[in-house]
């Protein structure tokens, strides 16, 4: 398994590919391992014909958990600003690669 590294987004924040080799089935797995180890809470789930997109919460801050049939891995996505401040310390607590090696989107 690849370690998790930053992906940097349009908006201008961070993302987390915290897996890679994911699929539409292995998702709801995948995303119940991340949910326990990132210490996430589960809002809503949204599951469409070729993305997947977890609603969560930690710390009172918003993220997705996504899954798109494009890109076959999992995500952590801040939803605004205010979650983008602390994905460089969820990255850190995980093992992420630094933020100074991200891909552009």
């Amino acid at each position: 398994m690849m370690s998790p590294r930053f992906s940097k987004m349009h908006s201008g924040n961070f993302s987390l590919i915290l897996e890679e080799e994911i699929d539409f089935y292995s998702f709801p797995e995948a995303a119940e391992r991340w949910i326990k180890v990132l210490g996430l809470g589960v809002i809503q789930k949204i599951d469409g014909p070729d993305a997947r997109l977890w609603d969560c919460e930690r710390n009172g801050k918003k993220y997705w958990l996504a899954y798109d049939a494009w890109f076959p891995t999992i995500n952590l996505e801040p939803q605004n600003d205010e979650a983008g401040t602390e994905m460089a310390e969820i990255g850190k607590a995980i093992g992420a690669r630094p933020m100074s090696e991200a891909e552009s989107v």
